[in-house]
C-alpha cells in the first residue's frame, strides 16, 4: 500500500505497488481492481492521491505520470501532457490540491511542479522548482502554506505569495532542531492537529513538532526513539478525534499523547500483521 484516500461517504482507494488502484465501498467486503489491464490507468504503481473540491481524485503513479477519477463514475483518465511535462512528471511522489490558485502542486523525482488547472499545463511555480528531488508527501496548512518532503529536507511554499507566476519558498535542508548540523533531514509525513499544531515525520530522525512563537520565531522539537517512539523512521501521521496522534514508523506503530506526552507502542507481536508500514501509511476517515 502505497497511497489512500477516503470519500466523505466512507469510500475507500487504495494505491499499491504493482498492484493498480483499488476501491472499496462503505459497507461492501471486497474491492474493485483498476490496473492497466482493465482501465486506461496509465501505470500499476501508484504513488499519490488526492481530490478537488470538483469530484475528481488525482492520481500519481510511480512511472506513469498523472491520472485522474471521476468519483461519481469511477472513470479513469490519464492526464495529457507535452513530452517534456510527462518527462518531468512521470515518476510522482506527491500531489496538492491548491484551491486558492486552482492548481495541482506535483512532487516528482525531478522537481516541484504546479499544474494549472485552468489552462491544462505544467508551469515552473518558482526558481530552481527542478532541483527538489525524491519528493513524498504534502499537506497545505491553516496559514495557507504548502509543506511538501523531499529528499533534502522540505520545501514550505507560501500559496498567497503569487507575483509574477513565482511563489516564495524556504528549503529546509538540514535537521529542523539543529541546522547549524549541516546533516540532511528527509521529512516524508505530515499531519496538522486540531489544534493548528504542524507535525512532520522524518525518515530517520523522529516526529518533529514545530512551534510558533508571539514573535514569530519559529523552532521544532524532535520526539525520537529516546523519548518513547517506537522507530525514529516516521513514515504516516494521523490524529484521531480524541487528539492522540497515531505514528505509523518502519518498525512498529505508535499512539502519542499530546497532553500526556507519552507514547504507547505497537509491534508484530501486539498483533500487527507486519511491524514494517511504507510510505503514505495512515489516513484517517470523517466520523
Amino acid at each position: 500500500v502505497n497511497a489512500m484516500y477516503v470519500e466523505p461517504d466512507g469510500t475507500l482507494w487504495v494505491g499499491t505497488v504493482e498492484g493498480g488502484l483499488n476501491r472499496k465501498a462503505r459497507g461492501q467486503t471486497g474491492f474493485v481492481h483498476l490496473t492497466k489491464a482493465n482501465s486506461t490507468l496509465s501505470h500499476n504503481s501508484v504513488s499519490a492521491l488526492v481530490n478537488d473540491d470538483k469530484g475528481r481524485l488525482w492520481t500519481g503513479t510511480w512511472g506513469g505520470g498523472l491520472n485522474v477519477v471521476d468519483l461519481a463514475t469511477g472513470a479513469v483518465h490519464r492526464v495529457e501532457m507535452t513530452e517534456e511535462e510527462a518527462r518531468l512528471t512521470n515518476f510522482i511522489g506527491a500531489l496538492a490540491y491548491d484551491a486558492r490558485n486552482n492548481g495541482l502542486w506535483i512532487g516528482s523525482n525531478d522537481g516541484i511542479f504546479l499544474y494549472d488547472l485552468n489552462t491544462r499545463q505544467l508551469t515552473e511555480p518558482f526558481e530552481g522548482c527542478g532541483l527538489i528531488r525524491g519528493c513524498i508527501g504534502s499537506i497545505i496548512d491553516k496559514d495557507g502554506v504548502l509543506w511538501m518532503g523531499c529528499m533534502r529536507g522540505v520545501c514550505a511554499i507560501d500559496l498567497k505569495s503569487k507575483k509574477g507566476g513565482k511563489f516564495s519558498f524556504r528549503n529546509l535542508m538540514y535537521r529542523l532542531n539543529d541546522p547549524d548540523s549541516h546533516i540532511y533531514e528527509k521529512i516524508s509525513s505530515f499531519c496538522e492537529s486540531s489544534d493548528g499544531t504542524l507535525w512532520l515525520g522524518s525518515n530517520g530522525y523522529g516526529l518533529y513538532h514545530r512551534m510558533v512563537g508571539k514573535d514569530g520565531k519559529e523552532t521544532f522539537e524532535v520526539l525520537t526513539q529516546e523519548d518513547g517512539l517506537v522507530n525514529n523512521a516516521v513514515k504516516g501521521i494521523v490524529e484521531d478525534k480524541n487528539g492522540k496522534l497515531w505514528v505509523t514508523t518502519q518498525n512498529g506503530l505508535s499512539v502519542y499523547d499530546p497532553h500526556l506526552k507519552t507514547f504507547t507502542n505497537y509491534t508484530q507481536a501486539d498483533g500487527l500483521a507486519s511491524s514494517h508500514f511504507y510510505w503514505n501509511s495512515a489516513v484517517i476517515a470523517q466520523s
